[in-house]
Formats: structure tokens, C-alpha cells, sequence
């Protein structure tokens, strides 16, 4: 056997031990709910309008890319590609009031840098007077004044910090080895729970989305509105 088709063995046999290790000592059972509610999510959006619902295939894509490499160990990894979704997810809300926008993004292939910082910065994105233009209710249902552009913006920079590998992020320095951490990978599990609420909740203040409880659910768990269940 090459030298090559050993290393890939042992390197995979590893990754089952982490995988089996996860799947045995955490609990990913909100998680996977979540994962799936994001499919419903998906089917509406399209629904709505085709073009921006296609960006919802490669957000779920990329979703299941975050869910793998948090089942095999790959932590840090994991939170870069959620920043991908958590930005694409807010381009597709941001395109489906910003046709012009979308018809450059797509006929031109400009890239997607609408960056959540930009959005709600240039755009006064998901702040109180934005939301209000579509949902008339939001200053009986947010906990305070823009308190979901804020936690976005919040969610946002941590994403950043672990992509631009600020240092306190950095979890192979001091310990190069793949493997199990029960304390990674619960920190990462909330991390990825905080930013699908946060989006969940931009789905629902847009589209006035109340006809699924678990997706109500997972929105009050951002803490930046009181939505009945």
C-alpha cells in the first residue's frame, strides 16, 4: 500500500473516532432541528421569488458544511464558514428589496461583499426605521431600540474575529492534534445556535413568517424580540 493511501486511512480513522466521540458526548439534536427548519426557510424564500431563492441553496450548502466540520473536529473551521452564511443569508434579504443591487450581483458577477458591517452601516440595515417599512409591529416585539441590527452587528465581528484569526481564537497553537474537544465543540454548537436565531429572526420580521412555532422559537432565543409562540 503507497505511503499515500496510508496517510488518507489513518487520517480517516481518526476523523470516525472524532466523529463517533461528538455524536456520543454531544448533543446535537437542537442543532440538527434547527438545520432542518432552515430547509423551510429555503422553500419560502423561493416561493417568494426564485432568483434570491437560489442563494438559499448555497447558504444550506454551506450549512451543512458548518455542521460537518463541527462533527469532526474541525471547530475554528466551522465558524469561518458560518460567517459565509450568516453574509449570504443577509444578502438575500438585502436583494429581495434591492432588485438593482441583485441584477448587477447576478448579471455582472460583482461579488457578494454586502458585509453585515456595510449593510448596517450604509443601509441602516434591520435598525428599527428599516424594519419598520415592512413590519409595522416591530417596536412592540424588539427588546429596545435597534437591538436586532446590534446583535447582528455583535454576531458579525465575532464571526470576523475567528476568519482574521485574532489570536485568542486560535485553537492549535499549543496543541497540534486532531481530536475531541468537549469545550470547543459546545462553544462552537451556541455560536452556530446564536447566528441561525439571529437570521431567523430576519426571516420573520421580513416575510411576517408566523405560521411555524420552532422557527419562533429559535428566533426569541436571540433575545432581541418577544415573538408569541
Amino acid at each position: 500500500m503507497s505511503y499515500q493511501k496510508i496517510a488518507i486511512e489513518d487520517l480517516f480513522s481518526n476523523l470516525s473516532s472524532i466523529k463517533k466521540s461528538t455524536l456520543d458526548e454531544s448533543n446535537l439534536t437542537d442543532l440538527l432541528e434547527y438545520y432542518d427548519l432552515f430547509f423551510e426557510i429555503r422553500n419560502f424564500v423561493n416561493s417568494k421569488d426564485e432568483s434570491v431563492g437560489k442563494l438559499w441553496n448555497e447558504i444550506i450548502i454551506e450549512l451543512t458544511n458548518v455542521i460537518t466540520s463541527l462533527i469532526f473536529g474541525f471547530y475554528r473551521s466551522s465558524l469561518v464558514v458560518l460567517r459565509g452564511v450568516l453574509e449570504l443569508s443577509c444578502s438575500s434579504f438585502f436583494y429581495y428589496d434591492h432588485k438593482i443591487e441583485y441584477f448587477i450581483f447576478e448579471n455582472h458577477d460583482k461579488s457578494a461583499d454586502t458585509y453585515v458591517s456595510a449593510l448596517t452601516k450604509n443601509y441602516s440595515f434591520y435598525k428599527t426605521e428599516y424594519i419598520e417599512s415592512f413590519y409595522k409591529n416591530i417596536q412592540n416585539e424588539e427588546t429596545e431600540t435597534n437591538s436586532v441590527s446590534a446583535k447582528l452587528n455583535e454576531i458579525y465581528s465575532k464571526l470576523c474575529d475567528n476568519v482574521h484569526g485574532r489570536y485568542s481564537h486560535l485553537s492549535k497553537i499549543d496543541d497540534f492534534s486532531l481530536k475531541y474537544i468537549p469545550k470547543d465543540c459546545n462553544s462552537s454548537i451556541n455560536f452556530i445556535t446564536n447566528t441561525l436565531s439571529i437570521i431567523s429572526v430576519l426571516f420573520v420580521l421580513r416575510f411576517n413568517y408566523k405560521s411555524s412555532p420552532s422557527i419562533l422559537k429559535l428566533a426569541n432565543k436571540s433575545k432581541v424580540v418577544n415573538f408569541s409562540e
